[in-house]
């Protein structure tokens, strides 16, 4: 008899071990996204300069000479201009490829 309650409290160990659920550790992934406002530096911020062409009334007073003297120097100055902002367009360029190969790490 003492067998029988000893195997009958051995049977309740048992099922009772299986009873009882291991608690399984749920990992949980949190991924911190922070959006960072990154504008160009002030120098490349510059606008480029309007070159006014000279005035009508002079032009048309001037001789053949001045006229081409005006519109030369007139196509110089654009020129230059020009090459003003292209310059600070490829800094552009090069600044927003640095920072995307900052941000690809």
């Amino acid at each position: 008899m003492n067998k029988f309650f000893i195997y009958l409290i051995f049977a309740f160990i048992l099922s009772g071990c299986s009873t009882i659920k291991n608690k399984e550790v749920e990992k949980e992934i949190v991924i911190k996204t922070k959006n960072v406002l990154i504008t160009p530096p002030v120098e490349m911020m510059v606008q480029c300069q309007k070159i006014e062409p000279p005035p009508k009334d002079i032009y048309l007073q001037s001789n053949y000479r001045d006229k081409e003297e005006l519109l030369v120097n007139l196509t110089i100055k654009l020129y230059a201009e020009i090459d003003i902002c292209n310059t600070v367009i490829k800094s552009i360029i090069d600044w927003t490829e640095k920072q995307k190969a900052i941000y690809k790490e």
